[in-house]
């Protein structure tokens, strides 16, 4: 802050918060603020993973993971959460961490996922990115941030339940700052 600014906000009585530095910013926050900052745009070639790959290029973040378990699917990062469901009927669900691990900025790997809600609403996911805008870890409610959903080849918002997974799995990544990129 120059002293001027400090001048105006002590005489103004107001508090003026200039941004961080971009290098300064949490990894996470600079995924999700790429991500929220390109709703109704299309990044790179519309695919999914573009979101993906470009927010985290944009944070200065790793991006170069080798797919797990298979071909085409993505890792992100450091795995904080992972949901596996098997058959339609009698679920089995299987999990890796807790819901409360995952956070703002975070990115969904989906991989045949099919989740059901007591509604009817139905939402298919064969291989997909997103990246997480809201969590809430006692509801299941996700907030995604994604494009290439519904023939959308741009970024889109959309709210569902993680409970309501019924067959497939999702894995959460937390981004990895590059070396000499300090999280924040």
């Amino acid at each position: 802050m120059t002293p001027r600014l400090l001048t105006i906000a002590v005489v103004t009585g107001c508090l003026v918060r200039l941004p961080q530095p971009v290098a300064a910013q949490p990894v996470n926050d600079r995924v999700l603020r790429f991500s929220r900052d390109r709703l109704g745009k299309k990044v790179g070639d519309g695919q999914c993973a573009a979101l993906g790959t470009e927010a985290l290029g944009a944070a200065r973040a790793l991006t170069n993971f080798p797919d797990h378990p298979h071909k085409g699917d993505y890792v992100w990062g450091e795995n904080v959460y992972t949901m596996e469901a098997e058959g339609m009927g009698k679920k089995e669900i299987k999990k890796l961490g807790t819901a409360g691990a995952i956070r703002p900025g975070d990115v969904v790997q989906f991989r045949n996922s099919r989740f059901l809600s007591e509604g009817g609403a139905d939402r298919v996911y064969s291989r997909h990115t997103a990246v997480v805008q809201a969590m809430n870890a006692k509801t299941g409610e996700i907030t995604v941030l994604e494009q290439n959903f519904n023939g959308n080849k741009f970024v889109t918002r959309d709210t569902f339940n993680l409970n309501d997974l019924k067959r497939g799995w999702l894995r959460v990544y937390r981004p990895v700052p590059k070396k000499g990129n300090k999280q924040g």
